[in-house]
């Protein structure tokens, strides 16, 4: 089921080996501005002209001093106008990706029927993307705007604004001279690990970015990463102005901020585990899940998610349906799924217990019908989180629990149902305990 919905939204600048482009989440720390941006411009790609290569340059060391790694290549740098860039993403959504993921959280409940997802992430990646650095390329584009107030403003709270969106991006060309960006794109995992692998790539990139602004601003670092100043860049991202981000679902929302914010979260705890080496490191032990990123002491301590497997269900194809997928979501889409209709993004607490999860999507024509199941870390966890779902369940969630697990089944014929049922209260609850609960 990849590319999942973040990797649609974040990676379509540059295909499914792009890293997520810089957005206002990351302009979120720097002192607000009111000055004009750059005049509008055609749409246009172009190479930085001298003036513009000069003060890249400038912040390419910055980048080195920040990160502790230094450039082993030069590296290539291009000015792409905001409908450049929407075009540029519009021809790397695939069709077939984007019909699957419609299929699948329309199936869930979490987008709405008639959403035209292509035409609403061309909207979102225009409003959003400042700029995106390209490992297949090994290339950097860079909004004109930023460009523009960087070369031509230099001191004013714009320019530290756009300084921030280049660090950030520089540290993704770092990440591939040294820690194997490239070759980690391309490897095939689930939805829920390739959101925790970029996840680690952003909030490397965060806190690079954090770190040089700590020195233009002279500030202490430890001021800029705290829980109150992550839930402010938090709040900031989701708002301030970004109409699209504002009026998406909270899947694309939540998708689209957690992998800087919670990211963020997750390469600060292992800073203070072990500098920046401890982060090198990560990137040759990825962490397995978002579980891992959302509570740092698992990765820390080596603890990972449960695997678990469904067998064939006849019934479906007896009853006109094919298998299309299989995945594993995670703790992050669960807190999204557990808060359907709520007016809230997430609800956190509710899936704080997940231990696993397997979804297996099928179709007939353009109907879905989903066999979930989602393991726990003891059975009161898998109580409460039974218990959020009746408060938020719509006429086609039909969900059991045994002992740790629970089943749902959304658009489920009956005849499957009562198959898929018998199997999960014979095979599927697993023993009793065999996690310790996650902290709170």
């Amino acid at each position: 089921m990849k590319p999942t919905f973040l990797l649609l939204l974040c990676l379509a600048c540059g295909g499914a080996a792009t890293t997520a482009p810089a957005t206002t989440a990351s302009r979120t720390v720097a002192t607000p501005t009111t000055e004009p941006t750059a005049p509008a411009r055609p749409s246009v790609s172009r190479p930085l002209d001298p003036r513009e290569r000069a003060a890249l340059d400038r912040l390419i060391g910055a980048t080195e001093r920040a990160r502790e790694l230094s450039f082993v290549r030069h590296v290539d740098a291009f000015v792409q106008s905001p409908d450049a860039i929407a075009a540029h993403a519009d021809t790397q959504l695939d069709e077939e990706d984007l019909a699957e993921a419609g299929l699948l959280y329309r199936g869930l409940g979490m987008i709405p029927p008639d959403l035209d997802l292509r035409a609403h992430l061309r909207d979102l990646l225009g409003e959003q993307v400042l700029g995106y650095f390209d490992p297949e390329e090994d290339r950097l584009v860079l909004r004109d705007e930023v460009v523009h107030i960087l070369s031509t403003r230099p001191g004013s709270p714009s320019a530290l604004d756009a300084r921030l969106v280049v660090v950030h991006e520089l540290t993704h060309a770092l990440q591939a001279h040294h820690l194997r960006l490239r070759e980690l794109h391309d490897v095939e995992r689930s939805s829920d690990a390739d959101v925790a692998f970029h996840a680690l790539v952003e909030g490397d990139a965060m806190l690079s970015m954090l770190v040089d602004l700590s020195v233009e601003m002279n500030v202490p670092l430890e001021n800029l990463v705290t829980d109150a100043a992550i839930d402010q860049l938090a709040s900031g991202a989701a708002g301030g102005g970004n109409d699209s981000l504002l009026a998406a679902p909270p899947i694309v929302r939540v998708s689209l901020v957690a992998p800087y914010v919670a990211g963020l979260r997750f390469v600060r705890a292992l800073h203070a585990s072990g500098g920046w080496r401890k982060i090198d490191d990560a990137f040759a032990r990825l962490p397995a899940s978002m579980e891992q990123v959302l509570h740092p002491e698992r990765y820390l301590q080596g603890e990972a998610p449960e695997p678990l497997t469904l067998p064939e269900f006849p019934a479906f194809a007896a009853a006109g349906f094919e298998r299309v997928d299989e995945d594993t979501l995670g703790e992050l889409e669960l807190s999204v799924f557990f808060a359907r209709g709520t007016g809230e993004d997430t609800n956190a607490a509710a899936a704080a217990g997940w231990a696993g999860d397997l979804l297996r999507l099928y179709r007939a024509g353009d109907r879905p019908a989903i066999v979930w199941v989602i393991r726990f870390d003891d059975p009161r966890e898998a109580t409460e989180a039974e218990s959020a779902l009746r408060r938020v369940a719509d006429p086609n969630d039909r969900f059991h629990r045994v002992n740790r697990s629970l089943l749902v089944c959304r658009h489920v014929p009956e005849a499957a149902e009562a198959e898929v049922l018998t199997w999960f209260r014979t095979e599927a609850a697993g023993p009793t305990v065999t996690r310790a609960p996650t902290a709170r």
